[in-house]
């Protein structure tokens, strides 16, 4: 059933949606590169950004097949960036959104985080293969809402990787944290104006550690996943992340219909992991 619902989700992507057949050939091709020749893709996502994706990679296979996996997301990076913007991304992977940033601005700066080892490395990469050195800054750490070193699961899928929370979890490594106000303060970071948050569960606690960013009114918009069960990997609740950012003066919207806020029960009524845009006010 999972293969079916990825299938279908494949097909009937936005971007893919006229083009069925050859789609369904691009999957086959792919599926057949992933068992025997093990070979990247790059893959076009702008006119002036590439990105390079690997066959062990499950989120960059999703890129192959449909180029911006989050297509509304996305698209809102590329529809509100501006060429001396500043966008932080927390949790970047791969890098996509860091990429797509990069297609935007080009006198401000990108600052990506991603503590994952394998993941950084695939980051830097695409930032090497699309010549960002001078805006784009990767970071091999975590952000959280403490500064020095957490225990980190190292998943063997690393979009699943995350801070650990408890003392049994498996695989875990240690890699050097950071909070976003120490970030900022350190890095002279007066605003952000996009800040995208993917970080398994621990959103809030990333939020809390931009305490005085989001107090003083510096961060603008945040793109951030909202998991259904952020308990399990160290947080308290959703409710919990929604009400501390409403309490810093921001507002939520789905992605699918930015006119109309999102209201907390809203949000909590959704039972899926969601990805919520937060203006502030």
């Amino acid at each position: 059933m999972n293969l079916l619902r990825g299938l279908l989700f494949v097909l009937y992507h936005p971007l893919n949606r006229a083009r069925p057949v050859q789609t369904l050939f691009r999957v086959i091709w792919w599926k057949v590169n992933q068992l025997f020749f093990k070979l990247p893709a790059i893959i076009t996502l702008t006119d002036s950004i590439r990105c390079i994706c690997y066959p062990s990679s499950s989120y960059g296979s999703l890129i192959v097949y449909t180029k911006f996996p989050e297509y509304l997301e996305m698209r809102h990076v590329l529809n509100t960036l501006k060429k001396d913007d500043v966008f932080v991304d927390v949790g970047a992977g791969l890098g996509d959104y860091s990429l797509l940033a990069a297609s935007k601005i080009t006198t401000g700066k990108i600052y990506s985080f991603e503590p994952h080892p394998e993941a950084f490395k695939l980051l830097s990469e695409n930032m090497q293969l699309n010549n960002l050195e001078k805006i784009l800054k990767p970071y091999n750490s975590a952000v959280t809402n403490k500064n020095g070193v957490v225990r980190f699961v190292a998943h063997e899928v690393s979009e699943l990787s995350r801070i650990s929370s408890r003392a049994n979890d498996e695989s875990t490594i240690s890699v050097s944290a950071t909070t976003l106000d120490t970030f900022c303060e350190q890095n002279t970071i007066n605003n952000i104006d996009v800040l995208k948050v993917d970080v398994e569960g621990a959103e809030r606690s990333v939020f809390l550690g931009a305490k005085n960013m989001l107090k003083q009114g510096r961060i603008k918009q945040i793109i951030f996943e909202l998991n259904t069960n952020p308990s399990r990997f160290n947080d308290e609740s959703r409710f919990q992340t929604l009400e501390y950012l409403e309490k810093n003066s921001f507002r939520f919207y789905s992605f699918e219909n930015q006119n109309a806020t999102y209201t907390k029960k809203n949000i909590l009524d959704i039972k899926t992991t969601q990805n919520i845009l937060a203006r502030l006010v």
